[in-house]
């Protein structure tokens, strides 16, 4: 009995001896998960970069057109003739925005419709509708109609008709 316990002993003593690494297969099917998983972690770190750079972008861009809007109703605030005109508004990175604006008398009382054209060297033309309340246009529309009306009345009466 003495013997058989210590051959047992041999055998367990030999087999844990013997394995200290990983084998190959298990090297490989290690690299192979960090090599997938560190691609799909870069795919979505470019992702969010490329999405923070447009998201700076159109933010710059819908800023430059806050700031047009407000220079077009600053330049008309009394007149709708000064936002017909158009003008050049010089953007902080040294691009000029030009804008030009048609007028257009709503059913509502006082509220006009404002159909703007923004244009950048850098960027394509964009149009923008928005609508407005200005008091102080009621009249000035009010009278160029009365006027035109009042001219068209004029040349269509019967006095100009004598020859």
């Amino acid at each position: 009995m003495k013997h058989a316990r210590k051959s047992f002993l041999k055998i367990s003593a030999g087999t844990s001896s013997r394995r200290h690494g990983f084998s190959i297969v298990e090297v490989i099917v290690a690299l192979t998960i960090f090599a997938s998983t560190a691609t799909v972690l870069l795919v979505a770190i470019s992702n969010a970069f490329a999405a923070q750079k447009d998201f700076i972008d159109r933010d710059s861009f819908m800023e430059d057109r806050r700031e047009a809007i407000r220079q077009m109703l600053d330049v008309s605030l009394n007149d709708y003739k000064n936002i017909e005109a158009g003008g050049e508004l010089r953007m902080g990175d040294g691009d000029t925005l030009q804008w030009s604006a048609d007028v257009e008398e709503t059913a509502q009382p006082n509220l006009f419709k404002i159909i703007a054209e923004l244009k950048m060297p850098s960027r394509e033309s964009e149009t923008l509708v928005f609508f407005i309340y200005r008091p102080a246009w009621s009249n000035q529309f009010n009278n160029q109609k009365t006027l035109l009306d009042d001219m068209r009345e004029r040349f269509s009466s019967d006095r100009f008709n004598t020859y």
